[in-house]
Formats: structure tokens, sequence, C-alpha cells
């Protein structure tokens, strides 16, 4: 029985010290996955944008055998930032000022209207409406 349980606990204690290895490997990863992040904050590049382009024209088919269709055009996308500092005085862990990326999403000139294929009628339901993001 003695035996038994001596054989027992040297199995166990095996265990034990692969866990705390693991443990200690654990908390070094940690440590330097920490130190890797402040890194990467020092040195980030931030950039200022402000992008403008033709946005899409989507036609939705009444169903699959109709010929009228639901034809919205998003007009122009514009996707701008603005980078601005975070609080009076305050600093992060690192010693450096927090900074706030404000992103502006835009959709000018949107048009929603009717269109019939087979007698080429196009009927504007609303148009020149602005969306803000």
């Amino acid at each position: 029985m003695i035996i038994y349980r001596v054989i027992l606990q040297t199995f166990v204690n095996q265990f034990q010290v692969a866990k705390d290895q693991v443990t200690a490997a654990g908390a070094v990863v940690a440590d330097r996955a920490t130190a890797a992040a402040q890194d990467i904050s020092t040195q980030a590049t931030r950039v200022s944008l402000k992008v403008g382009l033709k946005a899409p024209v989507i036609i939705i088919p009444q169903n699959s055998q109709s010929s009228n269709a639901i034809v919205v055009d998003l007009g122009q996308l514009t996707v701008s930032n603005a980078l601005q500092l975070a609080g009076a005085g305050q600093k992060s862990a690192d010693g450096l000022p927090p900074v706030l990326d404000l992103m502006s999403v835009e959709l000018d000139k949107l048009m929603l209207s009717r269109y019939s294929f087979t007698s080429f009628h196009h009927f504007l339901v609303f148009s020149e409406k602005n969306l803000m993001v």
C-alpha cells in the first residue's frame, strides 16, 4: 500500500512540475507581449485621411421573373478621420498622451428610384438625400 502511494505521488508530482514550467513560460510570454504592445503604441504611424469615391449603384429586382426593379444610387462616399489628443494632461502607461481617431462616413446624393426594364420608365422616389455617420 505504501509503495502504491509513493508511486502515485511521484506520478502526480511530475504533473505539478510540468504545470509550474508552463505557468512560468506563460508569464514570460505575457511580459514580452506587453512590451511589444508598448513598443507598437510608441512607434505607430498615425495617418489622417480623406477619401472620396463614387459609391455603387444597386439594382434590386422585384422578383426573379419581373422586369421591375428598385435602383439605389448611393452617390458619393466620403470617408475621413481626424486625430485628436484626449484629455488635458492625461498620460498613458508609456508616458504619452492618448490619441483619439475620430472617423466619419458620409453618403451624399443618395437616389432611390423605381425602374421598368420593358418600358424603360424611370420613376424617381427621392433624390439628393445626405447621410452622415
